[in-house]
């Protein structure tokens, strides 16, 4: 996080016997409530691997959007989606 420059990164993780019940999506919804209105954030950043459209998916339906496929230094290329505050904005009215 960086608050200088108003940018998180979202990272999250759940055990496949927690999946399907629902404790991501109201974690995320919290924490997008919280990034921006409390930390007075712009920008959310997620990011994992192309292939794994589960969490693609899943933060899409919170109104990040894919905006690069980056593959450094030989590593695998991995997704990132972002969502800035004038596009949660848009999709929460």
């Amino acid at each position: 996080m960086n608050l200088r420059e108003g940018k998180g990164e979202l990272a999250y993780w759940i055990l496949q016997k927690y999946q399907g019940r629902g404790y991501a999506s109201e974690v995320l919804e919290s924490f997008i409530e919280f990034s921006f209105r409390e930390l007075k954030l712009r920008r959310l950043e997620a990011l994992f691997y192309p292939d794994n459209n589960i969490s693609k998916n899943f933060v899409k339906k919170f109104g990040f959007r894919h905006e690069s496929t980056r593959n450094s230094e030989g590593r695998k290329m991995e997704d990132f989606y972002f969502l800035d505050k004038t596009l949660l904005t848009s999709n929460t009215k």
